[in-house]
């Protein structure tokens, strides 16, 4: 739990970094010259996108195998990782060519380098643990929602039965015509058999004699 707040933490700084990075690069460059050039931005967002894919990659393959899609060579799901660390040094690359392309003196032109070599190294790491975090909240999201189907599922199973077993007894109540009492003062269920007689919820004879019901003895 702490590694997850930690690597949240880490994730939403590294979005105000990024948000910021411009003005930071200012911050630390523009020294009121007009040949003053922005450098690295696009850098950062490309080393994020890179750790991101790597991170998902990594991940998902994790959950399979008990290897490292590293071991793959370039092949399969070892593509891409392998493929992802030269592109990432083609970007710190071109992050060096610019700065030394464009600025005039050797400290500044160290500086800068070193500078978008840090933003990027910072925004890969950044892109590897926010896609892992993303997997994790969908996991949890995906394992949240099948526990609320399995219990609202129970719970209206049951609401059934019980509503079923309410229903079944009110029909079975309405099958009946007629309520008499025995000779033991029990409550007797009858039904017309459409011949002039009854039969009770027990299988049991009854007639009519004159207002009230009595045992045929006849049966």
């Amino acid at each position: 739990m702490v590694q997850i707040i930690i690597a949240v933490v880490a994730v939403v700084a590294l979005y105000f970094f990024i948000k910021k990075y411009s003005k930071i690069d200012a911050t630390f460059f523009d020294n009121g010259s007009v040949d003053f050039l922005p450098m690295g931005r696009v850098a950062v967002y490309a080393s994020v996108c890179l750790g991101a894919v790597l991170g998902f990659v990594v991940a998902i393959y994790s959950m399979f195998n008990t290897d490292f899609p590293f071991e793959l060579g370039f092949r399969s799901w070892g593509i891409v990782c392998n493929i992802v660390p030269y592109l990432l040094f083609v970007t710190i690359a071109t992050c060096f060519y610019t700065a030394f392309a464009y600025e005039v003196s050797w400290g500044r032109r160290f500086a800068r380098s070193f500078f978008m070599l840090f933003a990027c190294i910072l925004g890969f790491i950044g892109g590897i643990v926010g896609s892992v975090l993303v997997l994790v909240v969908l996991f949890l999201w995906f394992l949240l929602k099948f526990i609320f189907a399995m219990v609202s599922g129970e719970s209206s199973s049951g609401s059934s039965t019980s509503s079923g077993s309410s229903t079944s007894s009110s029909s079975d109540d309405d099958d009946y015509d007629y309520l008499a009492t025995d000779q033991y003062g029990f409550e007797r269920k009858l039904k017309s058999n459409g011949f002039g007689g009854y039969t009770d919820d027990r299988g049991d004879r009854w007639k009519k004699d004159g207002e009230v019901f009595i045992p045929d003895k006849d049966f």
